[in-house]
């Protein structure tokens, strides 16, 4: 046994809250893909070991165990048969009681078939890497039309209640979308792995998964304009130390630390300090922020600032209707004040911000112009952890940049089209899904813009372009992953404490010690602890 099938329960009606996991087990092989129920047992198929499998419904037990000899992908039911889909891109009527097929065909439009679904009058069949659902007549294998999916990798499809939900793998999202045209209704997070079948029974939603193995427990809540998923509760210990290597005593270190808040993707149950602060205070744009103050810090001497979390954190996506967007006339005058401002990183008169800024595909959406900039944004940079904080115009130039200088050039661009754009500061928890520990000294920057008549939007900056600057997914476009704890949100700028910086900074008073003894060691570190998960 390797890897496992979840069942989430759903509520994803009138806006109710709360989905939570009831089961999960192993699947039988270490490559499963389509999942399909039908009404009495699971049929499920593994494309490594090329078998078809049904599990009982009650025990999860494997009844049957059916050799293909194929590479299977798609699983659907179809009453007395099942149709299935096995790679490169065929297509079967695969009769239950005889166990064979009665009919097959190919679908020479779909380079790389995914997975299948039946209404009981056509069949949909993914399109991986394409970004497409082939609609086919289930008698003649002819095709009908196509319909495009949010992500270019759909896997899983199955329907439900007239609508059709596609697994996209690399968007590690399942999109509800119109069988029709394809428009998309909603979307959730699955769990940060490849997922590849899906199925819905009444209001429980199954799903297979392929890297992540142990069992996990997830929460779904749909709220009003987003759902959050893939619960879990973490501590977190934020440090900040310096170590006195200087000669003599030091008479003052002061540490100024962003004070992490509750929101709509964290919940923070307690906040303890690991020094007290001194005082705390507010930025100009709202971020608490905390001063602590250490004094005579003694030659070898490591002075600590801190703090350390109990905190729930989820995945978010955004569920917007494009016709819900209001023109970026209706953005409060204080918003547009404080987040349309220029900054030493952003320099939005520059020539080269001008002229980058022109280039953006135009767009009456405010939501599309953002899509537009940022894919513009991937097409000319590229990642690269660099450890630098230049300004937007010399990013833009060198063609690359970190995780900030990516942030520093969207909003510069952003700013300079009229979209207010602020800035998310976080850590990641950079272990492995089923690891309960990992340590983060990179920590994140994103952005988020600020769209009426929804307000503050999140938006990596980053995280979803790719170095061979072909297709760009929408992962985290109105979305953040359930690996990222927020720490400030910020329009940037000099502002007292923190300057530029989203997590901490430190402020050494040096008395009378020559410029050549001055020497000191430090760090910021994040260390998270998982507490449990659903």
């Amino acid at each position: 046994m390797h890897l496992l099938l979840t069942v989430l329960f759903c509520s994803l009606v009138g806006g109710a809250p709360s989905e939570r996991v009831l089961e999960s087990w192993p699947a039988p092989g270490p490559a499963p893909y389509g999942l399909a129920w039908d009404g009495t047992q699971w049929w499920h198929a593994d494309s490594q070991t090329q078998t078809l499998y049904a599990f009982a419904g009650d025990t999860h037990a494997i009844v049957a165990e059916i050799s293909l000899a194929r590479e299977l992908r798609g699983v659907a039911d179809a009453g007395e048969a099942l149709w299935l889909t096995w790679a490169p891109n065929q297509v079967g009527r695969f009769l239950k009681a005889e166990r064979t097929f009665d009919r097959t065909f190919v679908c020479p439009e779909v380079e790389r078939i995914g997975g299948i679904a039946f209404d009981g009058q056509r069949l949909f069949v993914a399109a991986t890497g394409a970004g497409q659902v082939h609609v086919l007549d289930p008698a003649t294998g002819q095709p009908l039309g196509t319909i495009p999916t949010p992500g270019r990798y759909p896997r899983g499809l199955t329907g439900r209640e007239g609508w059709l939900w596609v697994v996209d793998s690399v968007d590690r999202t399942a999109y509800e979308i119109s069988p029709d045209t394809g428009q998309r209704r909603r979307s959730l997070f699955l769990s940060p792995g490849h997922n590849r079948g899906i199925a819905w029974v009444g209001n429980r939603l199954y799903y297979s998964e392929q890297t992540v193995p142990g069992l996990y427990e997830l929460e779904f809540e749909e709220h009003e304009h987003f759902i959050r998923s893939f619960r879990r509760r973490f501590r977190i210990r934020y440090q900040h130390w310096c170590t006195n290597r200087s000669p003599q005593p030091l008479p003052r270190i002061t540490f100024y630390l962003a004070v992490p808040q509750s929101t709509p993707k964290q919940r923070i149950y307690r906040l303890t300090w690991l020094t007290e602060p001194r005082e705390t205070f507010s930025d100009p744009y709202g971020q608490p922020l905390a001063k602590v103050v250490v004094e005579n810090l003694a030659p070898g001497e490591t002075a600590r600032a801190g703090w350390e979390v109990e905190a729930e954190v989820w995945g978010i996506r955004y569920n917007l209707p494009e016709e819900g967007f209001a023109p970026l006339s209706e953005v409060p005058a204080d918003i547009r004040k404080l987040y349309c401002a220029d900054g030493t990183r952003l320099q939005l008169d520059h020539p080269t911000i001008q002229a980058a800024a022109a280039e953006v595909p135009p767009a009456e959406n405010p939501c599309q112009l953002v899509l537009n900039l940022r894919n513009a944004i991937y097409a000319r940079l590229q990642y690269e952890r660099d450890n630098r904080w230049l300004p937007a115009p010399e990013v833009w130039a060198q063609g690359k940049g970190s995780c900030s200088e990516y942030s520093f050039v969207f909003a510069a661009l952003a700013r300079r089209l009229g979209i207010p754009t602020r800035f998310v500061g976080g850590t990641r928890f950079r272990g492995k899904m089923d690891e309960r520990r990992a340590r983060d000294d990179v920590f994140h920057r994103w952005v988020e813009v600020y769209l009426p008549p929804y307000g503050w939007l999140p938006l990596d900056a980053s995280a979803d372009d790719n170095k061979e600057g072909r297709h760009f997914c929408r992962r985290n476009f109105l979305a953040t992953g359930c690996d990222l704890f927020e720490l400030s949100r910020t329009g940037g700028g000099a502002r007292p404490g923190l300057g530029w910086d989203y997590r901490s900074a430190q402020v050494i008073e040096w008395g009378d010690l020559p410029p050549e003894q001055r020497k000191v060691e430090g760090d910021e570190v994040a260390e998270w602890g998982l507490i449990g998960s659903d």
